[in-house]
């Protein structure tokens, strides 16, 4: 699904992170661990489409990310909510869609029950703690069913008990057939394959 090769990371012109080759399969769940300012938060940008300063190549489902124009490739969940405070939990999930079929309202209604905020979709986002927000972000992340979520810093907004609905939201990304791509500080267990930032270069462990 995802292919990174001969990738350099650049900032102010100087090498911040380097890539030989990463691959993340189909309904793969992976990690990328590293400490803050390393690059992780920068990578997923440069994935999405949104950092340039790199060379090297990104590749999605064989093509380099620029070709997808229809279907969306990749949906970013950042360390800082993008909500809209004032309007509903539900109205927030549903956002990118332009039309909800019967299926899909099933589909976000089981996510929901799985993030434990079924009881709170009338309810304004400003009223909701913030994991519960973050739960939000990642539900309509997946829901939208990209080739691949981003989810940088997943264990920066979860205690141990939401953290492990996060995974199971995550789950059902990839048992949907998208691929998950998450970032953390430290490592997080229950996922398929974890890559590690060491002296500036991205390994496999």
């Amino acid at each position: 699904m995802l292919k990174i090769s001969e990738f350099f990371l650049n900032v102010k012109k100087e090498n911040l992170l380097s890539i030989q080759e990463l691959s993340i399969g189909f309904g793969e769940l992976a990690n990328l661990v590293g400490k803050n300012q390393s690059g992780k938060s920068l990578l997923f940008k440069a994935i999405h489409g949104e950092y340039f300063s790199f060379t090297g190549e990104i590749i999605i489902k064989e093509k380099p990310a620029i070709f997808y124009k229809r279907r969306k490739q990749t949906v970013l969940v950042e360390s800082q909510p993008h909500l809209l405070f004032d309007e509903s939990v539900w109205n927030n999930i549903i956002l990118p869609f332009t039309k909800l079929n019967s299926r899909m309202k099933m589909k976000i209604s089981e996510l929901c029950i799985i993030a434990g905020i079924e009881d709170k979709l009338k309810t304004k986002v400003r009223a909701v703690s913030f994991s519960e927000q973050k739960l939000i972000e990642i539900i309509r992340a997946v829901a939208q069913l990209p080739y691949i979520v981003l989810i940088d810093d997943i264990d920066s907004y979860f205690d141990e008990v939401n953290l492990a609905k996060a995974l199971e939201i995550c789950a059902f990304a990839t048992n949907s057939g998208s691929s998950v791509f998450v970032s953390s500080k430290g490592k997080i267990e229950g996922v398929d394959s974890v890559r590690k930032i060491q002296n500036s270069c991205v390994v496999k462990l």
